[in-house]
């Protein structure tokens, strides 16, 4: 369960089989099975969670060292809806799973636009 810090909507989700197996394999590394810590722990404090600048510069700064640039918190958001709609989930859902008020705004934020959904249909003639 997460509550958005933007909106303060509550937003529950389910994790994959990969991601629980890693989640469990790393917090059992690092934090001795304690359910209540944060998993990404801020080294002010005991038990803190790090901030949202400190998760942005952990992400750029690894797309750095890959070669990519203008990654940011929202980019595996982002991706991920961009990939599901490419699969064929509905952008209804997709928009519930954002807590999106509109398809609109959810297309507009994965970057779908006219000229993909012009393709799509153009690609029925192939």
């Amino acid at each position: 369960m997460l509550t958005e810090q933007k909106t303060g909507k509550e937003n529950k989700g389910a994790l994959s089989k990969g991601v629980k197996k890693a989640t469990e394999v790393y917090a059992d590394q690092h934090y001795e099975g304690n359910p209540e810590a944060y998993l990404f722990r801020s080294r002010k404090g005991t038990n803190q969670a790090i901030s949202r600048v400190q998760a942005w510069t952990i992400m750029s700064d690894a797309a750095k060292e890959l070669g990519l640039e203008n990654i940011g918190t929202h980019s595996l958001r982002k991706t991920f809806g961009y990939h599901q709609i490419k699969r064929g989930t509905n952008i209804t859902l997709l928009m519930k799973m954002f807590n999106h008020s509109s398809e609109r705004v959810t297309l507009r934020y994965i970057g779908i636009t006219q000229d993909d959904m012009d393709a799509a249909i153009q690609a029925l003639d192939l």
